[in-house]
């Protein structure tokens, strides 16, 4: 079979009957039978073989047609595939670019707004200012006879004692010691003077914002001074009712004067249609963390339809041209600055009652110090 493959020409040798084959160099054939046969007569000694071939693509154009199929099938499935994936990917890449423009777009539009915010905050901070410096003023307005009259028993006392000076030395009397006396008077009065000046100034001014460790009863003593004779004005008696432990607060001395001085002056528009005017203050250590202050008046209190409404800015019950509508609110403001609490309490018969409520300036384990200290600090100025 070897030597069968590998011959390329079939010969039958020079005898008769030769038959010689056509030229199969080139051709690719495939052999699918082969029988082998001894020659007989003529060809005794000849050995036979026979080969049957059959053309190559009469074999396999079968299988080379279902290759081509399965080829043709498999590209009808792959190119939709690619395809489809291709223009997924060009999609999904084109909604992540929307994506990151989107959060581009999101993240400017959220830098813009905080800037905004920023802003707003800034001039509705700077607007609450205004309306804390103009509610001052407003008090200052309403407190300035009483306080022309504070200013000017001083200025009487200075004249006194400067027309004895005076006469003394014209007398020709050299004693110094009545001398000595009226001028020792003067300097009093005119310390009295000066701090009552002093005293508005710093009220009314507009400064940053201090915190500092405050003796709460003595804020309580320097706003009713500073409302003293507007009280006296309207026959107003005080009763002070003050924790003789001295409770110290951390907060501002002007901002705080200024709640007292509000609830001072509403207690005093209160109470002018009452027989009996009495304003009591009082002050104690509720749960040694906060101090509870309360400042209730003898006035024709505050009827409930309104009592939800008093903090409101702008929200008065005093007749036009009398009131701001500031005050309670700005009140409430600076006590929640403050990291405090105010209520209020009122019946039509026995008057309206502000509470208080102010965490102290130090936790329990320091609260014995810092009593300590207002003590120390009110026996000095004594």
């Amino acid at each position: 079979m070897e030597q069968l493959v590998s011959v390329n020409r079939v010969m039958a040798s020079n005898v008769p009957g030769y038959v010689a084959e056509r030229s199969l160099r080139g051709q690719r054939k495939v052999i699918t039978g082969y029988a082998k046969t001894r020659g007989y007569g003529t060809f005794t000694g000849f050995t036979w073989g026979i080969l049957v071939r059959v053309d190559q693509n009469h074999v396999l154009g079968p299988i080379s047609d279902i290759t081509g199929k399965i080829a043709l099938g498999g590209l009808a499935i792959v190119l939709p595939a690619l395809t489809f994936l291709f223009w997924t990917t060009l999609r999904l890449q084109k909604e992540h670019l929307k994506l990151r423009e989107s959060e581009e777009a999101l993240r400017r539009a959220q830098s813009e707004l905080e800037q905004r915010v920023q802003e707003r905050t800034v001039e509705l901070e700077a607007k609450q200012a205004q309306l804390v410096q103009s509610a001052k003023l407003a008090s200052l307005g309403e407190l300035a006879s009483g306080i022309a009259h504070e200013l000017n028993n001083p200025l009487n006392n200075i004249g006194l004692f400067a027309g004895n000076a005076e006469e003394y030395v014209t007398s020709g009397r050299c004693d110094p010691a009545p001398l000595k006396d009226c001028l020792i008077h003067i300097q009093e009065q005119v310390h009295r003077a000066a701090s009552i000046i002093n005293h508005i100034r710093t009220f009314a001014r507009t400064a940053p914002l201090v915190h500092e460790d405050l003796s709460l009863n003595e804020v309580l003593r320097e706003s009713v001074s500073f409302m003293l004779e507007q009280l006296r004005l309207h026959d107003i008696n005080v009763v002070f009712h003050l924790d003789e432990n001295q409770p110290v607060v951390q907060g501002n001395k002007i901002q705080l004067e200024q709640i007292f001085v509000n609830l001072l002056s509403n207690a005093r528009d209160a109470m002018q249609l009452s027989d009996k005017r009495v304003i009591t203050i009082t002050s104690h250590l509720a749960d040694y963390k906060t101090v509870r202050v309360e400042i209730g008046d003898t006035g024709s209190g505050i009827a409930p339809s309104v009592l939800p409404r008093i903090f409101d800015p702008f929200f008065t019950t005093k007749p036009v041209g009398h009131g701001t509508g500031l005050g309670l609110s700005i009140t409430y403001a600076i006590v929640k600055e403050h990291r405090g609490t105010i209520e209020v309490k009122s019946s039509q018969e026995t008057g309206t009652t502000f509470v208080l409520h102010l965490p102290v300036a130090t936790h329990v384990n320091g609260m014995e110090l810092a009593v300590r200290k207002a003590n120390k600090t009110e026996t000095a100025q004594a």
